[in-house]
């Protein structure tokens, strides 16, 4: 027996200048949790549906801050 639960996606993008090449740039990222009775907030109690959308938020927010690089110029970082 399979169960599935509701996700809670939140999409974030970011646009700038690739801190590698300095040409413009631009990427998405796709955020998301769960609706489920596991995902519990502090109290204890599972999380609604606004309480994960403020995490996601957040979430969102650190990741804009970051530095952007295009996709190949990131895998050149990363090496």
């Amino acid at each position: 027996m399979r169960i599935k639960f509701d996700e809670i996606p939140y999409y974030a993008e970011k646009v700038g200048r690739c801190e590698a090449c300095g040409r413009s740039a631009s990427r998405t990222k796709r955020f998301f949790q769960t609706l489920n009775p596991f995902n519990k907030n502090e109290q204890g109690l599972p999380k609604t549906q606004e309480e994960i959308l403020n995490e996601l938020r957040l979430e969102a927010e650190a990741w804009e801050k970051e530095p952007i690089f295009h996709a190949k110029c990131e895998k050149a970082e990363s090496r």
